[in-house]
């Protein structure tokens, strides 16, 4: 949906009685705006924990919402990334202000679903940050007493290889580690990503256990399946899309 409807479907929906039934919402702009974006963090403040499941669609750059609603259990991010530097600084920002924006201590699973689309930097590949700025984020007081799984996956929209795909592959599993140390870590690279060239380390090298990893594959299951609907089958629930 066009990103101009966003602020004012999301504004008829806070006001309206349906609100307090809402436990789904699917919000994917066609582009990014800061309009749209101030609007879905104004709709989160306001939904309250009633408010159960998110799927999200942001653009790197770009605005980067909120996840604050309070009753949160499973939060599905997609994160279009356009444009970035080789040590992908603006979608590690992304990264670290959605993670660090969250409240919900009910949280069962989020799922990052990362799409790098055609567009080359610079050739290198650094050897890895010197600070890891997720690490302060994992540590947060709202992730102690349950954590939820998280399932990070990196996916090309073109067939071609580019040198900031590389770049994800090589650090984003490092990045993520950390999280072994608390709960349930999935990591699924492109499909034969394995066999590219000596430029990608293995999964070893990355400092994530194979087991940790899956190649994605055309076939491969949604992400942002809610696996806890068949838990409450006779529930009754609202569900947004816009």
């Amino acid at each position: 949906m066009s990103s101009i409807l966003i602020e004012p479907i999301l504004k008829w929906v806070a006001l309206s009685p349906s609100i307090s039934t809402l436990h789904k919402l699917t919000i994917h702009p066609t582009e990014n705006s800061d309009a749209a974006g101030h609007a879905i963090d104004h709709f989160l403040e306001k939904v309250g924990n009633g408010l159960n499941d998110i799927d999200l669609q942001v653009f790197v750059p770009g605005y980067s919402p909120s996840l604050a609603a309070s009753g949160l259990a499973t939060i599905r991010l997609d994160v279009q990334i356009f444009e970035d530097t080789q040590h992908l600084e603006a979608t590690l920002y992304a990264l670290t202000y959605a993670l660090s924006s969250i409240t919900s201590q009910n949280l069962l699973k989020i799922s990052l679903l990362l799409w790098f689309n055609a567009f080359d930097v610079g050739p290198a590949v650094p050897d890895f940050l010197q600070a890891n700025p997720l690490a302060s984020v994992f540590s947060r007081d709202v992730f102690s007493e349950r954590a939820p799984a998280i399932h990070l996956g990196i996916e090309k929209h073109s067939d071609n290889w580019t040198t900031i795909l590389d770049a994800a592959v090589a650090i984003l599993p490092t990045l993520f580690k950390p999280w072994k140390e608390q709960g349930e870590l999935t990591i699924r690279l492109p499909y034969g990503y394995r066999n590219k060239s000596k430029a990608i380390p293995e999964a070893g090298d990355s400092g994530v256990e194979d087991e940790d990893i899956e190649d994605l594959n055309e076939d491969h299951e949604d992400d942002g399946s809610d696996e806890n609907d068949e838990d409450n089958p006779g529930d009754e629930e609202e569900e947004g899309s816009v």
